[in-house]
């Protein structure tokens, strides 16, 4: 993937989130003990570090999407009818979507 990307170590939003440009930086600077926790309100500022973010600037081809999860039914319907209409063209031969209420809070 030869795009422009940014690692954070918690939710962009806050003021007590650091950018990195560099993957191997970013990777040791992730809060992996807030991720492998069920409940990362058990840790100072958990909620923050869970939320650590990829951004990538303009576009993301759906070949590097392995998963999308969606909190609800209509959701997980509405994203369903859209793939099938478009015949999940693009999309990794391992893609799954998934209704996972436990991603989001």
């Amino acid at each position: 993937m030869n795009k422009i990307c940014l690692f954070t170590d918690g939710n962009a939003a806050s003021n007590e989130t650091h950018f990195f440009d560099n993957f191997s930086e970013a990777y040791s600077k992730i809060h992996w003990d807030v991720f492998d926790a069920i409940y990362w309100n058990n840790f100072p500022d958990g909620r923050r570090k869970r939320n650590s973010e990829v951004l990538v600037f303009n576009h993301i081809e759906t070949a590097y999407f392995k998963r999308i999860a969606v909190n609800n039914n209509l959701m997980f319907e509405k994203l369903r009818r859209i793939l099938e209409e478009r015949k999940w063209k693009g999309l990794n031969k391992d893609f799954v979507l998934e209704l996972n209420h436990g991603f989001f809070f």
